[in-house]
């Protein structure tokens, strides 16, 4: 996947530059639960925005919200 080979090499560049520090390997991993996780959190937002509408049909057939 594209993603993670283009974060690999950020990290490589960034681990021959500073060194593997656990800071480092800390915001690799945050990086990539957020892009594992990304369709949670969007489901959990829409949930929130999501509002019941209620509604009956009277005699003549027309949509009545209540």
């Amino acid at each position: 996947m594209v993603f993670y080979q283009t974060l690999d090499e950020i990290f490589d560049l960034l681990y021959a530059k500073l060194g593997t520090t656990n800071e480092l390997t800390q915001y690799k991993q945050k990086l990539i639960y957020a892009y594992e996780n990304e369709d949670k959190y969007n489901s959990e937002t829409l949930l929130k925005k999501l509002v019941p509408t209620y509604f009956k049909i009277d005699e003549n057939g027309c949509v009545i919200t209540c």
